[in-house]
């Protein structure tokens, strides 16, 4: 019927606009095009995998364009917050989709010098109910790589800092999704290395965290595969810490 010509269509551009958005020149007018259409389908009564195709397309797409996309950060937090609190709870995939949606926004707008400030409070509440939630390793994941996100681009808004971190520091290390890694464990290295005070009483517990961490890696490299970056970054801290 109608509605499965519209997600066939929609997947269609789920693989098309975001590699059109790497296309120099002509990219940001691309999105611009596709982009009222992409919220269309992001409304109330849209099903759960048509909006979950949206968040993909707009965390992809806002990826590939970087910071210019920034103008559009404040029409799409709503929805993205929409979707971090009341998503059904059999809809992961969303989930996780819309966690990487919310930082990649934060991140695109930190680097334009902009900030949507009464989205964040709410992305970092639903990020945090999250880790509570009794969701799945995955979505737990993006989750805490969102709230890392924040406190790279935004640690004004992740305040009580100290519970924050609590929160996040007793889910790790990260259980699925490794490709957040190099989000993750470089925030925290960088914690250490900003001599916080309210960091370093986690410094114990995070240093822990980063041979869990390492361990886990060890058993998943494969003959020959290079040693990915945010493993670097923790030995070099390491050595820095013992000169």
């Amino acid at each position: 019927g109608k509605a499965r010509i519209t997600e066939t269509i929609m997947e269609g551009v789920v693989e098309l606009l975001p590699a059109l958005c790497t296309v120099g020149g002509q990219s940001l007018q691309m999105f611009t095009e596709f982009f009222p259409m992409l919220m269309k389908y992001s409304g109330k009564g849209k099903s759960d995998h048509l909006r979950s195709l949206v968040t993909a397309t707009l965390h992809e797409s806002l990826t590939s364009l970087g910071p210019v996309s920034a103008p559009f950060v404040p029409q799409i937090l709503p929805y993205i917050i929409n979707e971090l609190t009341v998503t059904t709870k059999s809809d992961m995939c969303n989930r996780q989709n819309a966690c990487c949606c919310a930082a990649i926004c934060i991140k695109n707008e930190a680097l334009a010098g902009t900030k949507s400030v009464a989205s964040y409070p709410p992305i970092l509440q639903a990020t945090l109910q999250i880790l509570v939630n009794g969701e799945t390793e995955s979505v737990v994941d993006n989750a805490i790589s969102c709230i890392c996100t924040m406190m790279t681009y935004s640690r004004d808004i992740t305040q009580p800092f100290d519970q924050v971190l609590t929160a996040v520091l007793g889910r790790l290390p990260l259980k699925k999704d490794h490709r957040e890694s190099e989000t993750v464990y470089p925030t925290l290295c960088a914690l250490i290395q900003s001599a916080d005070p309210v960091v370093m009483q986690f410094v114990p517990q995070i240093i822990t965290i980063f041979a869990q961490a390492v361990a886990g890696l060890q058993a998943r490299l494969k003959p020959n595969e290079e040693i990915p970056e945010w493993a670097k970054q923790i030995g070099a801290l390491t050595a820095t810490a013992m000169d």
